[in-house]
Parts: C-alpha cells; structure tokens; sequence
C-alpha cells in the first residue's frame, strides 16, 4: 500500500492550557481523528487484501495444479487405455501353436505376436465387414428358401431383361 493512498485528515496546532476541559476536548479530537484514519486504512487494507490474495493464487495456480495433476493424470489415462484396449481391440490367439511349451518368466515366444493399434483396427473392420456378410448370406438363403419356383422364374425374367437392356 503506498504512502500517498493516505491521506491527512487534518492539522491543527496544539495550544498549551492548563484547562481541564480545552484537554479534555483536544484528547477528544484526537481520538476520533485516530479512529478515522484507522477507518480510511482498514478500509484500504480491506479493498486491497482480496485482490493481493486473488493475484497471489493466480499466480501459485500452475503449481498448485501440475502438483495435483501429477498424481492423478497417469492413473486416469492408463484406465483410459485399459478400458479402450478391453472394449475395442481384440487378442489374436494363434490355434496352431496349442502344442508350444509354456515360456519362462521374461522370454518371449516366437509365435507370440505384437499387433500395433492400426493392424487392430484393420483387423476389427474385416470381422464386422466378415459379420455382415454372413448375416447377409443368411438372410439370403431365407429369402431363397421361402420364394416359389413362380417367383424364381419372374425374378430371372427381370434379371435377363435388365441384362438385355444393358
């Protein structure tokens, strides 16, 4: 707080009495002048803490949240991926290696195989595309089983007449 936000609230002379009462008054005065100018700093100290206490933080805020952070970010971001990888990838197991021996702690397999995020990805595409076309085929052969020979023989009319027009 510098020293021009305070401001005199008044001078006066002091009048060397010997009355009782001119004393009694000039104690008077001062008292209340004393209470003033504690009033006008309070006021100022009470207008200024706030936002001093506001910029401090502000200022501490990046600590105060990369400390809080740094304990938690990596917890949340494995389950993150934990959760992902159990959700949308899938473990390809190979069948012909039934026979292998169990690896000791720490070795590696050969037929033990990495598979990267995009060969994930490829690899659930083709068994949803692989799905689709199954239940497409099934629904196919439904529909084969309930048509009539009637409507076999109307169908491969309006197939030949489509390839005539062709």
């Amino acid at each position: 707080m510098p020293r021009d936000d305070i401001e005199p609230v008044s001078i006066f002379e002091v009048v060397e009495s010997e009355d009782d009462d001119t004393q009694s008054q000039h104690k008077e005065e001062l008292s209340k002048f004393e209470c003033k100018a504690a009033d006008i700093v309070d006021n100022k100290l009470d207008e200024s803490v706030p936002r001093m206490v506001a910029d401090a933080f502000e200022e501490r805020m990046h600590d105060f949240l990369s400390n809080i952070l740094k304990n938690i970010l990596p917890h949340v971001i494995k389950d993150f991926v934990k959760q992902a990888l159990q959700k949308d990838l899938v473990i390809v197991v190979d069948i012909g290696s039934t026979s292998t021996k169990a690896a000791p702690e720490g070795e590696k397999t050969s037929n033990q195989k990495k598979m990267t995020l995009e060969e994930n990805k490829a690899q659930m595409e083709e068994i949803k595309r692989l799905e689709f076309l199954k239940a497409k085929k099934e629904k196919f052969k439904k529909r084969l089983k309930v048509l009539t020979p009637e409507n076999l023989e109307a169908e491969a009319t309006k197939l030949a007449a489509y390839e005539a027009k062709r």
